[in-house]
């Protein structure tokens, strides 16, 4: 589901935290 299009990893990670966070946080 996460496509880096961008190529930060950085963002990317912090992005994909927080999509996390909100999953479990639903």
């Amino acid at each position: 589901m996460w496509q880096e299009e961008k190529g930060c990893n950085g963002a990317s990670a912090e992005y994909a935290i927080q999509d996390i966070f909100r999953f479990l946080a639903h």
